[in-house]
């Protein structure tokens, strides 16, 4: 996700009520295969994997030319098993752990790629989905509702669950307001979540307004879409949604505290344009209480901001010798060496910029001078690339195990 919404809600109406009818290109059309799970919940997992590549094949409309696998790849779903010497499953075929990964909003299963094989090589069955209205075209996202994500996430969760012995959730953005939610609603079936830049709450302020303006534009964004691994073209719908999704999290924990007790990992940067990263901060000190959980802040301040709380980190995120300011909302489940887009990768994150300036231009053919988040901020510095790589990504992974072993001591590796 990587909208930002920072025009005031009056002039947000003014705006956008009159609007022209130019013809938008098929990809701002929903393709009516995608807006709902309509999967079968009874079907194991190997079925959904082949339901949604006949989905993403018929639906988008890019897979003409030489990236069609590389297209096809980032956007679907997977499964990652764990080396089955080192690792094997027990006598009844279950594994010892399992993990399913939820990517954010206008994101691809993609995104949670490296994550998936750390966890993979660490015994882990892993699972990644993709949420209906993603990986197909944007005009999906323009229908889609919130149950449905919530529904899809169900169905992994309880069919990955007859197949391992402990089930775990990593979420990113979206996908960590959605697993809050499920923790929320089914406490007893999970071991531990793990949260990067988790939608809480969103950060911009006028989002609240956005069901009044879905009633005049169903486009908040429209870009050119070059990024084959999200969308870069924003529907009004998928604000109005997430808000619902964080005001129902909000909801169910104010209302069931109790059920926030499992160990909790969270990544977070400060500097977050997209997420209120205050919001989470609070919410971890005063929602999740287990005395294990850990929250690994990122912070581009100098000096960074310290935290009485013993369970929460700081780990700068300014560092020059590499031009980065701070980490932005996108960078943190990317490792450096990331081929879309690590710090060579083909893909340079440039939107904050109009499509039709030298900045843009500039900031596309790789000529920037920082790179971080797009905060008002970091735009003075110069010009700008918003981060999409993790620079201390390995650090995070070491983070992650640490809280991952003191939970249970995993099984140990069969030696070969």
């Amino acid at each position: 996700m990587q909208w930002g919404m920072k025009i005031s809600p009056t002039l947000l109406i003014f705006l956008f009520v009159f609007t022209g009818c130019t013809t938008l290109p098929a990809r701002f059309t929903p393709s009516g295969r995608n807006a709902t799970f309509d999967f079968d919940a009874s079907q194991p997992f190997a079925t959904y994997l082949a339901h949604y590549r006949e989905i993403v094949q018929a639906a988008r409309t890019d897979l003409t030319g030489p990236n069609r696998e590389t297209i096809l790849a980032a956007n679907l779903p997977f499964e990652l098993k764990p080396e089955p010497i080192a690792f094997p499953p027990a006598a009844d075929g279950r594994y010892h752990q399992g993990i399913i990964l939820v990517h954010g909003l206008s994101d691809s299963p993609y995104l949670m790629r490296a994550l998936a094989e750390h966890f993979q090589s660490r015994g882990f069955l892993v699972r990644a989905i993709l949420l209906p209205g993603h990986g197909t075209r944007p005009g999906d996202l323009a229908q889609v509702k919130e149950v449905e994500w919530r529904r899809a996430l169900e169905y992994a969760c309880r069919e990955t669950s007859r197949h391992v012995e402990h089930l775990y959730l990593a979420g990113f953005s979206t996908g960590g307001a959605l697993a809050v939610d499920y923790a929320l609603e089914n406490p007893e079936t999970l071991t531990a979540l793990f949260l990067f830049a988790p939608c809480l709450q969103v950060k911009s302020r006028a989002a609240r307004w956005a069901g009044l303006l879905g009633l005049f534009k169903t486009w908040l964004d429209i870009n050119n879409d070059l990024d084959y691994a999200k969308y870069e073209s924003f529907p009004v719908n998928a604000v109005v949604q997430i808000v619902t999704l964080t005001d129902r999290v909000k909801d169910l924990a104010e209302t069931h505290p109790e059920r926030l007790t499992l160990p909790v990992f969270v990544a977070l940067s400060s500097e977050d344009e997209t997420v209120d990263s205050a919001f989470t901060v609070d919410f971890f000190q005063n929602r999740l209480s287990n005395p294990a959980n850990h929250l690994l802040l990122y912070s581009g301040e100098r000096p960074p901001p310290l935290f009485a709380d013993p369970r929460i980190t700081v780990v700068g995120s300014f560092i020059p010798a590499q031009k980065i300011l701070s980490l932005s909302h996108l960078a943190l489940t990317l490792p450096p060496d990331n081929q879309h887009y690590g710090n060579q990768g083909e893909y340079r994150s440039c939107l904050h910029y109009p499509a039709v300036s030298a900045e843009f231009a500039d900031c596309t053919a790789g000529h920037a001078l920082w790179f971080g988040e797009k905060t008002p901020a970091n735009l003075k510095a110069g010009l700008l690339q918003r981060l999409t790589w993790n620079p201390r990504f390995a650090m995070q992974n070491e983070e992650l195990d640490r809280f991952l072993f003191a939970l249970e001591p995993p099984p140990p590796a069969v030696a070969k």
